[in-house]
């Protein structure tokens, strides 16, 4: 889905050669890389029937919005060796960042899953960006 971050950042990047961040850029999110969630998907349905629950998919690092334009600044960077996307901010709100966590206790000890932390945002962001300068 292209509005979500990183994924419309990535493209914005390759096609226009910028970054907009339409707020200030402090509140924070839990990246997660598909792969980790289709996992945990799957460690969930392992085990199923189970009695229905909310269960948490995350990565346990939490990050700005504007550490992730920047992350994908540096990437695009390096793919394109060395052209730079210009971060714009189109908005100025939050003033402050949130507190964003989630737990994934449950998954972990109900469902013996923990995400692949060689699955990075850094990592998914370069794929991505590859994927798309690639796409004729």
């Amino acid at each position: 889905r292209w509005t979500m971050v990183p994924a419309c950042f990535c493209r914005e990047a390759v096609v226009e050669r910028t970054i907009t961040i339409r707020s200030s850029g402090r509140q924070t999110r839990d990246f997660i890389s598909l792969e980790n969630v289709s996992r945990a998907v799957e460690a969930v349905c392992g085990q199923s029937p189970r009695p229905f629950d909310i269960i948490n998919a995350a990565s346990g690092k939490t990050r700005s919005i504007e550490e992730v334009a920047l992350a994908v600044r540096k990437a695009y960077g390096e793919l394109t060796g060395g052209c730079e996307a210009v971060i714009r901010k189109t908005g100025a709100e939050p003033q402050t960042s949130n507190r964003f966590t989630v737990s994934t206790a449950k998954l972990r000890n109900d469902y013996g899953f923990a995400p692949d932390e060689s699955m990075t945002l850094e990592g998914e962001i370069a794929y991505l960006l590859s994927a798309l300068a690639a796409k004729p």
